[in-house]
């Protein structure tokens, strides 16, 4: 049976601060706590709606202008590449806030995963765990945990699970896994972003100045 205690269980309340915390487990309600996280190739939970698409198309260079201006006027042109500007713009802030989650989530599961590990290492030396977990800022609770063979996880959304401790290790360190492929390859479309930002910068400029240019020679 999975242990879960809860703020209302009859443990001992002793309203102070560990004086050490570097020696105290602090598991909060005793329960491992993980986010959900998107999760490529596995169906145990859903995919995170933070994940975009693998790939970001990438802005062309403009080699010949005058060509790229055929059956087009400048202004036409310029408005063009300003919209794809505004919506690479848009990606990279999505990429930024997707990133930004992922982090948070990623020291969330990884301090899960060291909670369940210890669960099976005082399992396996058949001793009861001492813990101390946060009853608000200023008040802790001590419990002990009786040997067990399964943890509750919080999946996210009120929903708690019951597994066995290694099928509970094992999803947490396939869920870290995952979070670090989709930082990477976040990062990874970050950077096509911000390249295809500067072409488009670059490209505008180009035309307005192409268009600048030509006006001057007429008036000549």
């Amino acid at each position: 049976m999975g242990y879960c205690v809860s703020q209302s269980s009859n443990f001992n309340v002793e309203p102070k601060k560990p004086k050490n915390r570097s020696q105290t487990y602090l598991i909060p309600h005793v329960c491992v706590v993980q986010r959900a996280v998107h999760l490529a190739g596995s169906g145990s939970m859903a995919a995170d709606t933070d994940s975009l698409p693998p790939t970001v198309p990438t802005a062309k260079f403009i080699k010949n202008v005058e060509d790229y201006l055929a059956g087009r006027t400048p202004e036409a042109a310029i408005q063009a590449l300003d919209a794809n500007y505004r919506n690479y713009r848009l990606i990279e802030r999505n990429l930024l806030q997707s990133k930004a989650r992922q982090m948070g989530k990623l020291p969330e599961i990884q301090k899960a995963e060291e909670a369940v590990g210890l669960l099976m290492r005082k399992r396996d030396e058949a001793q009861e765990l001492l813990v101390d977990f946060a009853i608000s800022d200023q008040a802790y609770a001590k419990a002990k945990i009786p040997v067990t063979d399964s943890v509750n996880l919080w999946l996210g959304a009120n929903v708690m699970l019951e597994y066995p401790l290694e099928e509970a290790k094992s999803l947490l360190a396939q869920n870290i896994h995952n979070c670090k492929e989709n930082l990477k390859q976040n990062q990874q479309d970050l950077e096509l972003v911000k390249d295809s930002i500067t072409t488009v910068e670059v490209s505008i400029a180009r035309i307005y100045n192409h268009d600048v240019s030509q006006r001057r020679s007429k008036k000549a």
